[in-house]
């Protein structure tokens, strides 16, 4: 599984103001403003995830 919702293009994706980073394994987002730090957090599920080694916005 890619985590991209069907007809989403494979680049990247990035919105200004939101971290964006994909849960792996899921299509859910974190939702956090670009320089959150700690766990990823998804608003609409209230799903969190922790930060991998090395991931960036």
């Amino acid at each position: 599984m890619t985590g991209r919702l069907p007809g989403m293009p494979a680049e990247r994706v990035q919105i200004p103001g939101l971290c964006w980073i994909p849960r792996p394994g899921s299509a859910q987002r974190c939702t956090e403003g670009a320089d959150h730090a700690g766990k990823h957090f998804d608003c609409y599920t209230r799903d969190e995830w922790p930060r991998l080694a090395g991931e960036t916005q």
